[in-house]
């Protein structure tokens, strides 16, 4: 976006939306290895690796650049809340469902 639309990283206007929480998203310790512990997007609690997927995704945009105050990250768990599906909650056995939305609003 900053390419095609000659913008400036630091007038990007970034919203994270739902997602599973930390407490909840337990990963294998050769995915836990792609992620901070120092920058909290890991953490460890018995022996077992636990994932941060929206303190990953606020640390990437921070390190393209772009300003903390320019972030907002929804406080829902898609696995606390059952108005939002989860796969790790739900464990569908015919469904994959992952969803993505960018949307740009050029001033």
């Amino acid at each position: 976006m900053v390419k095609d639309f000659r913008g400036q990283h630091s007038n990007l206007l970034v919203g994270i939306g739902p997602a599973i929480d930390s407490a909840n998203y337990p990963v294998k310790e050769d995915v836990a290895f792609l992620f901070s512990r120092a920058k909290k997007e890991i953490m460890v609690k018995n022996k077992l690796f636990f994932l941060g997927l929206k303190k990953a995704a606020v640390n990437k945009l921070l390190d393209l650049g772009i300003k903390i105050k320019n972030i907002e990250v929804s406080p829902i768990s898609t696995f606390k809340d059952l108005n939002y599906f989860s796969y790790r909650r739900d464990r569908p056995t015919n469904v994959e469902a992952q969803m993505a939305i960018f949307g740009i609003r050029h001033i």
